[in-house]
């Protein structure tokens, strides 16, 4: 049976190919990080968090509400 996912190793080196493959100005842009818009009803304001602000959150199981 031919395995059609790919493993955790071959996901890295093929992201790493890619990014071989950015310009200098490319890089610079795609490596500024990004925030997410979340909206916050109790509080009545958007928040906005960071790729890791929601992996903490995720992790200790909080919620935005």
């Amino acid at each position: 049976m031919v395995r059609l996912d790919p493993t955790p190793a071959q996901i890295k080196e093929r992201c790493q190919k890619i990014r071989n493959e950015w310009t200098a100005d490319e890089f610079r842009r795609r490596s500024h990080p990004k925030s997410l818009a979340v909206w916050m009803p109790k509080l009545r304001r958007w928040a906005f968090l960071t790729h890791d602000e929601v992996g903490v959150l995720h992790n200790n199981g909080e919620s935005f509400n």
